[in-house]
C-alpha cells in the first residue's frame, strides 16, 4: 500500500488572529410571495437559504405560506447574511431545494424585515422591499443592471473562459482578472457616489468583486495545475483577505473560502515522496486505536510487532487475511485524515486553522468518522485559539464518543451469532426463525452515513407496530468490527434482531438481492415471499406493513 504525505512545519509562533463571531440573533422576515408562472418541474414552494460560514454548508429555511401567499419565518443567524430566495423543484414525491434560485439579498438580525416576491406569468420576477435593509436590496438590482450595462456583457468580470486556459497561463489571467477588477471598482466609486446609494450596499458590491476574483484565480491553480506562493499576500492587497470579518455573511466570500478549503484539501496528495505502509503500521494502528480488542487479538498484533521474536509465517499469513482485509480501508482513511489535518494545521494563518480544522474534524464527525479522527482530538485542542465554535465542535464530539463507545445495549437489541450461517442460504435460514411474521429488513453497514441518518426514522417506525407480529431485521455488511456494530446498535438504540456478516456472507446476500447501494430495504410477508421496500419514513412502508398484517 503507498499513500503520498506531506513534510509539516513545525512553525506555531504565527500572530494571532483570533475568530471573531457574533452571537446569534433573530432574523425574522415577512412578505407575501405569489406563484403566477405554470412550471411543471417547480412546486409554489419556497424557502430561504444561506452558507454557514464556519461549516461551508447551505442552510435551509423552508417558508409556509397561507392561502394569500403572505409568511412570516424567523430565524438565528451570525450577524449579517446575504440570503438567497430558493424555489422547490419536483423530484418524484419529493420537494428539493437549493436547485432553482431567483436572487439574493442582505438581511441583519433585529429589526423586521418585509420581502414581496412575485413570479410573474410571462416568468419575470418582481420583488420589493420594506423596512430593514430595504434600501440596500430595492437598490441591488439597479446597481448590477447598470453594471452589466457598462460592461457590455451579462458577466461581470471579461476574461478568458477556465475551460481554455492551459498550463503556464495562470499569469496571464490573474493579469486580466485584476484589471478587470480595477475597473469594477472604478464604476463602483463612481456609481455610488453620482447616486448617493446606500453605504452598505457599496461595501459589500465591492467585497463581491473582489472575492469574486479571489474564487477564479483558486480555480486557475487547480485548472493549470501551477502554483501561486504569493496567492495569500496578493489577495490581501486587493482587499480579500481570508479573515475578512466585515464580509463574513457575503455570500461571494463564504464562496471563496470554501473554494480554499477544497483547494488546501485537494493540495495535501498532490505531491511529496510516497511511504509504504506495512503490516507493523496496521498492527501498531490496532493496538493504539481498537482498545476494545480482544486479548487473543492484541496479542497476534504484538506478535507481529515483535523483532525478536517473530511472528510465525501462519500467523503472518491469518494476519493478511483476517486483519487486513477488514481494516485497510479504515487505516487508510486515517491515514489520509491525519496527513490533510496536519497539512492545514501547518499553514501560517490563524483563521485558516481555526475555521478549516473545526470544519474538517466536523465533517467527518457528522459521517461518524470517530475512528478516524479520535488521536487528532488533543492536537485540535492545543492549536485551534478558544472560541464558540471551538467550544461547540467540541461538546458535540464528546457526546458523539460517549453514545458510541459508552452507551448501553438496548435488551430489545438481539444480536445474533451469523458466524456459522451458511453463505448460500443466509437469509432462508434467517427468516425461518421469523415465519409466521412480518419482516422488514434493513441492510446497512457501520460506515455508512445515510443508513446511520436512517436509524431515527426506524425507531419511529417500530413504534408504530409495538405488540405486533412484526420483526425488524437490521442486516450488517460489509463492516469492520463487530465491537463498533455493537456500539453503533447500543448509540442508536436499534432495538430489533442483528446479525453482523462477514465478508462471504455480505458478498453473497448481495448477489442475492442485486445489492448495489445501502441502506437497502426489503419487506418480508408471513409466507416468506420476499420483495423491495421503501426506507423507514415513508408512508408507503407503513402501509405495506399493516397490509401484510391483515393478510
Amino acid at each position: 500500500m503507498c499513500l503520498t504525505a506531506f513534510g509539516q512545519s513545525k512553525d506555531r509562533s504565527i500572530p494571532s488572529t483570533k475568530l471573531s463571531i457574533e452571537a446569534q440573533k433573530n432574523i425574522t422576515i415577512t412578505g407575501n410571495i405569489k406563484q403566477f408562472a405554470k412550471n411543471e418541474g417547480l412546486a409554489d414552494q419556497y424557502a430561504f437559504q444561506y452558507i454557514d460560514l464556519i461549516t461551508g454548508k447551505d442552510v435551509i429555511i423552508p417558508i409556509s405560506k397561507d392561502s394569500m401567499g403572505n409568511y412570516s419565518v424567523t430565524f438565528p443567524v451570525n450577524g449579517y447574511q446575504e440570503i438567497q430566495l430558493t424555489q422547490g423543484v419536483k423530484s418524484g414525491d419529493d420537494i428539493r431545494f437549493g436547485l432553482y434560485f431567483t436572487g439574493r439579498f442582505f438581511a441583519k438580525p433585529g429589526d423586521v424585515m418585509d420581502f414581496d416576491f412575485k413570479r410573474l406569468e410571462d416568468y419575470t420576477s418582481k420583488q420589493t422591499f420594506k423596512g430593514n435593509m430595504a434600501n440596500a436590496n430595492n437598490q441591488q438590482d439597479e446597481y448590477y443592471n447598470s453594471l452589466r450595462e457598462a460592461q457590455g456583457s451579462t458577466d461581470l468580470f471579461s476574461f478568458d473562459s477556465l475551460d481554455s486556459l492551459k498550463p503556464g497561463g495562470y499569469i496571464q489571467f490573474k493579469q486580466s482578472l485584476t484589471a478587470q477588477l480595477k475597473k469594477v471598482l472604478d464604476f463602483n466609486a463612481k456609481y455610488f457616489s453620482a447616486l448617493n446609494a446606500d453605504p452598505f450596499l457599496k461595501a459589500q458590491s465591492d467585497l463581491e468583486s473582489k472575492y469574486f476574483v479571489a474564487s477564479h484565480l483558486l480555480m486557475a491553480l487547480l485548472k493549470t495545475k501551477e502554483k501561486d506562493p504569493n496567492l495569500l499576500q496578493f489577495l490581501d492587497s486587493i482587499g480579500a483577505p481570508l479573515n475578512n470579518q466585515k464580509a463574513f455573511g457575503n455570500f461571494r466570500y463564504k464562496s471563496f473560502l470554501n473554494s480554499y478549503y477544497q483547494f488546501l484539501e485537494r493540495e495535501t496528495f498532490a505531491s511529496g515522496k510516497e511511504v509504504t505502509i506495512l503490516f507493523t503500521d496496521l498492527a501498531r494502528y490496532l493496538l493504539k486505536e481498537h482498545i476494545e480488542f480482544s486479548e487473543d487479538e492484541k496479542a497476534l498484533c504484538r506478535k507481529i510487532l515483535d523483532t525478536v521474536n517473530k511472528a510465525s509465517e501462519a500467523d503472518r499469513q491469518y494476519f493478511i487475511n483476517t486483519y487486513s482485509t477488514r481494516f485497510d480501508q479504515e487505516y487508510l482513511m486515517t491515514f489520509k485524515t491525519k496527513a490533510t489535518f496536519d497539512q492545514i494545521a501547518s499553514n501560517k494563518n490563524r483563521f485558516v486553522k481555526d475555521v478549516f480544522l473545526t470544519r474538517f474534524l466536523r465533517e467527518r464527525l457528522d459521517k461518524n468518522q470517530l475512528v478516524n479522527i479520535n488521536s487528532l482530538i488533543s492536537n485540535y485542542k492545543s492549536i485551534v485559539s478558544d472560541n464558540p465554535v471551538k467550544k461547540l465542535f467540541l461538546k458535540d464530539y464528546q457526546l458523539a464518543y460517549d453514545r458510541l463507545y459508552k452507551s448501553k445495549l438496548s435488551a430489545k437489541s438481539v444480536l445474533n451469532d451469523a458466524k456459522k450461517l451458511p453463505p448460500d442460504a443466509l437469509v432462508k435460514t434467517i427468516l425461518e426463525k421469523y415465519k409466521g411474521k412480518v419482516v422488514y429488513l434493513d441492510v446497512w453497514a457501520t460506515w455508512c452515513v445515510p443508513c446511520l441518518s436512517e436509524m431515527a426514522n426506524s425507531k419511529k417506525l417500530r413504534n408504530q407496530f409495538i405488540d405486533k407480529d412484526v420483526i425488524f431485521l437490521y442486516l450488517c455488511i460489509s463492516s469492520p468490527t463487530e465491537s463498533t456494530w455493537q456500539n453503533l446498535i447500543a448509540g442508536h438504540n436499534i432495538e430489533g434482531e442483528h446479525y453482523f456478516l462477514n465478508n462471504a456472507q455480505s458478498a453473497e446476500l448481495g448477489r442475492e438481492f442485486n445489492i448495489s447501494f445501502i441502506p437497502r430495504y426489503l419487506i418480508i410477508d408471513k409466507e416468506g415471499k420476499v420483495a423491495n421496500a421503501e426506507g423507514p419514513s415513508s408512508a408507503k412502508t407503513v402501509a405495506e406493513i399493516g397490509a401484510l398484517l391483515l393478510k
